[in-house]
This record gives structure tokens, sequence and C-alpha cells, in this order.
């Protein structure tokens, strides 16, 4: 794995963008492009060989638990619900994708998929690991920071994290009527510009567009506080507090509200 930069006194009062330097005992722990861990030991993780891997099909296993039969209400919350454990997951963690190697899964007759068979991309493997290393499972890179720092605003990369700052007053990148930007990369032409705006719908548009206005609004008030302090100051200080803030709403508001919904209590219950 590629080292840390080595270490400043700034790292005591600000993180890094790429997650390193969060660990001053270990300095690349839970920084972008690091492996993901594993909760049990290695010669635990080797998957099934293909086709064994395939049975029973994904497909018809997500038909089976996915496919609405009848309209069933959810009382107690609403779509935000899952764009915000969506918006929460594009802090922690991406896998990278090989265009150029797919799963292939075999459909039943009658199937309305538009190809047969379907083709997932495959995660990217771990091209950090030497081919020594060959007795040990497949491992994979997490794109982004493992850490809670807000990654999915700001960015894991230092491309990113220039892109979405305006360098005024401290702030991210909005629009005269309140909107994000849209990305200028050709490729995501129409998308809103953010530090992740992969798998973007509707939702997330929602929530990062909050959350850079509230960084913004964060910013001022600091800038009417401090007023000696520069815009790097007031940037990073606005960072950890608005980070802070989406780690706050998630364990003591979002969590309970969602383990207390009747339908998680039911299945709780049961097993």
């Amino acid at each position: 794995m590629p080292g840390a930069c080595p270490f400043h006194p700034k790292d005591l009062s600000a993180k890094r963008v790429d997650g390193t330097h969060n660990d001053l005992d270990n300095l690349m722990m839970g920084s972008a492009g690091t492996r993901f861990g594993r909760n049990i030991g290695l010669d635990q993780v080797w998957p099934d060989p293909e086709p064994d891997l395939l049975t029973p099909s994904p497909r018809e296993v997500s038909r089976m638990l996915m496919t609405r039969s009848h309209f069933l209400p959810a009382k107690s919350l609403n779509l935000l619900a899952a764009a915000w454990i969506q918006f929460e997951v594009h802090d922690w963690f991406n896998h990278p994708t090989d265009l150029n190697a797919c799963v292939e899964i075999p459909l039943r007759p009658g199937d309305e998929w538009h190809e047969d068979p379907m083709k997932i991309h495959r995660a990217q493997r771990d091209a950090t690991r030497a081919e020594t290393q060959a007795v040990y499972p497949r491992t994979f890179l997490n794109e982004e920071t493992h850490w809670w720092d807000g990654s999915q605003l700001y960015g894991s990369t230092e491309k990113i994290h220039y892109l979405v700052r305006s360098f005024v007053r401290a702030t991210l990148r909005i629009e005269e009527d309140g909107l994000l930007p849209l990305d200028p990369d050709p490729r995501l032409y129409g998308i809103d510009l953010t530090g992740f705006n992969n798998n973007w719908w509707a939702g997330l548009s929602v929530l990062h567009t909050l959350f850079v206005r509230e960084h913004n609004a964060i910013c001022d008030r600091l800038g009417d506080v401090y007023s000696a302090w520069n815009d790097e100051q007031i940037f990073q200080t606005a960072r950890l507090i608005n980070a802070a803030l989406i780690a706050k709403i998630h364990t003591t508001d979002w969590t309970p509200a969602i383990l207390g919904h009747p339908a998680l209590q039911i299945g709780m219950n049961a097993n």
C-alpha cells in the first residue's frame, strides 16, 4: 500500500481529505484507497466457485424478496429514510467497478430483463496485493475514506475537494438560486456537483443541497464570531462541525427511529 505523507501539526485540528492521519499511530487507517476490513479470518472468506456462487440465482432471490405483490404503506417513515441511509453509506465506502469483467446470471424463460444473461460488473480487484499473496482470498479497495467525515460532501481526493469549494467565505459552491451547480464532467452532465454523486436521484440531491447549505451557514456564523480567522480555518472548522452534526442525526435520531419501526420489531422478535 502507498504510504501517507509526513505528520503535520495541523493534523491535530483538521481532517485530511484522503482520510489519512486520523489515527496518528496508523496513518493509513481508514484512508481512501485502502482495503476493506474483515470481521473474520481470511481463511473463512473464500467465495464459492462458480456456478455454485450463482445457486440459487441472485436474480430469483431478488425477485422473491423485493417484488411487491400489494402496497404496504409505511406509516411511521417516508422516502427520506431511504435517501438518508444512501447519503450516509456514500460517506463510508464505494467499490471501484471493473468495467471489463462481468458476472453473467442466466435468466428464467419470460424474464423481462433487457439482456440474457444479466451482466453485472464485478468489483475491481485489489491491485496493491502482490502476486505472491495469491494464496489468500481476493481483497478489495475502498475509493472513499472509511471515516465519518462528510466525504460525500467534501470528497475523498484533492481534485474533488477543491472542485466543490468556492474559496469565498470558506463556503462550498452553490448557485444563486440555492441549488448545487452541475458537475462539469460531460459523463455526468445534469448531475449535481458534490463529493459523491453515484446512483444519483432526487432524494440524494435534497440531502446534499441541505448539508452544503448547512456548511455555508456554519461558515457565516464562524466568520461573524472569529473575524480574524482566514478562509482555511473557517472551512476546516465548519467541515468538522457539519460532519459531527450528520453523525449526531444518524446515531441519535435516524437509527433509533428506524429500529423502532414495527416491521423491524417483528423481524427482530422472530429471530
